[in-house]
């Protein structure tokens, strides 16, 4: 998936499940960070790495730092439990959408494999408009807005 799908998405479900202003600022960035540390090239190739695309390891290995690190960031300041939940629903959305278009890691070993292309304006756009309707959705249900 492109990077701003990843943001739109991981972004709804995140606030889905936390609803504070702060999983509007840590979901994006957390997004931007795996996919800015996840990624390596090869000829020119960009290519997933393991450290933050595996489903068991990136989590301590990355997720846990990451999520002390924001308890100390004093405009964000979140207790850890709270950036550790953002963090986690971030990463394992990321983690969906990468299966969809492309290959994961499970403890270092390359899983999956695809035939949807990671910039398919179809897939892409799925996720984009499910996320906008999970938005809504949040504003409607649990802020009572009217639509």
């Amino acid at each position: 998936m492109k990077i701003h799908t990843h943001i739109v998405f991981s972004t709804a479900v995140a606030l889905w499940l936390v609803t504070t202003w702060q999983t509007a600022f840590i979901a994006p960035l957390t997004t931007v960070l795996i996919d800015a540390l996840g990624h390596s090239r090869s000829h020119g190739i960009p290519h997933r790495i393991w450290l933050t695309h595996d489903w068991l390891l990136s989590l301590p290995i990355f997720i846990l730092p990451l999520s002390w690190v924001y308890t100390w960031v004093p405009l964000i300041h979140v207790p850890l439990l709270t950036a550790l939940t953002i963090n986690a629903v971030t990463l394992y959305t990321h983690l969906i959408a990468d299966c969809i278009t492309g290959h994961t890691f499970f403890l270092t070993k390359r899983i999956g494999h695809t035939y949807i292309e990671w910039n398919n304006p179809i897939a892409n756009g799925f996720f984009i408009i499910l996320g906008a309707i999970l938005v809504l959705a949040l504003g409607y249900y649990k802020f009572h807005l009217p639509l």
